[in-house]
């Protein structure tokens, strides 16, 4: 299973990578938030997995997956799931 320090670590490394890659801000509204916070919005039917189920795997398939999605603040993650006319449900 492997040391559960060691895939945190390697988690967060590949959560910022993703993070500034993509610029560091918010791709809705600019903000700037630690890694951490922000969320990966898949528009419906473009990705098969969700990019956080896939940090600490494998970089190019999370990279693969990452390029289909919008990095948003939590605040533009709903107002998407809103404009959309989808209720954001827990799992998101």
């Amino acid at each position: 299973m492997g040391n559960p320090r060691y895939n945190k670590r390697v988690r967060d490394a590949q959560r910022c990578y993703l993070v500034v890659k993509r610029g560091g801000k918010c791709e809705g509204c600019g903000v700037i938030l630690a890694p951490q916070h922000y969320d990966w919005h898949a528009p419906y039917g473009h990705t098969d997995r969700r990019v956080s189920k896939l940090l600490g795997g494998n970089l190019k398939r999370l990279e693969a997956e990452a390029k289909q999605c919008i990095m948003l603040c939590p605040q533009c993650h709903r107002a998407e799931h809103m404009e959309a006319g989808n209720a954001l449900s827990p799992s998101d």
